[in-house]
């Protein structure tokens, strides 16, 4: 069974199309274990009370709502038989705090595959980030699909996104002039654009050229 963490993770991945940030998770996750809330209270309290939802899910059209939820949830779009059930059919009066959970609940082992990988690389995002953007908690689920690739390419973005710069080292050339380097631009791989300075800059003042 999924944690109380993990299963807030999939309420932000399905309704605001992002990673949970540290503070919200551990406000919610501390209402429902001490008993004030309940997960379906707070799917509801997503749907019918926060300004994110109302701005974003909260805009479309039921046609819009169902597929976004699939690509939410599931990174596909809805199938045709699917979106007429829930936009024409029985499904078309299920509120869109139910209707994530029925999604989510009745996936199949595909969907529920992609579903479990898009809460995993939440889950590393919100415990590991060290600054919080919309964008990057966003991205941080977008693109993770049923592979195990998109979702180590995900934690080494979350990576890329917490570390902090390095220590600036300070190179004095024959001509006098001061260089500064920034080592994280090593630490992150980038060296390519630290040969090229020293290539072409350094190498050649201290050669006279």
């Amino acid at each position: 069974m999924a944690t109380v963490s993990e299963q807030i993770q999939e309420i932000y991945i399905g309704l605001l199309g992002r990673a949970a940030d540290k503070s919200g998770l551990d406000y919610w996750a501390d209402e429902i274990n001490t008993g004030k809330l309940t997960i379906e209270q707070l799917r509801a309290n997503i749907v019918n009370e926060q300004p994110e939802y109302a701005a974003g899910l909260g805009q479309l059209t039921r046609a819009q709502l169902v597929n976004s939820l699939y690509e939410n949830l599931f990174e596909r779009a809805a199938e045709a038989e699917g979106l007429d059930y829930w936009v024409n059919g029985g499904g078309s009066t299920v509120n869109a705090d139910q209707l994530v959970l029925a999604l989510s609940a009745g996936a199949a082992a595909a969907d529920r595959l992609t579903l479990d990988n898009k809460t995993d690389a939440a889950e590393y995002y919100t415990a590991n980030v060290t600054t919080y953007t919309a964008d990057s908690a966003t991205a941080a689920v977008s693109s993770v699909d049923g592979t195990q690739a998109s979702v180590d390419a995900s934690k080494a973005a979350t990576n890329d996104n917490s570390q902090t710069s390095g220590q600036t080292f300070t190179l004095t050339v024959s001509s006098g002039e001061k260089l500064k380097i920034d080592s994280k631009s090593v630490v992150n791989g980038a060296s390519s654009s630290f040969d090229r300075l020293f290539k072409n800059t350094v190498t050649p003042a201290l050669l006279g050229v």
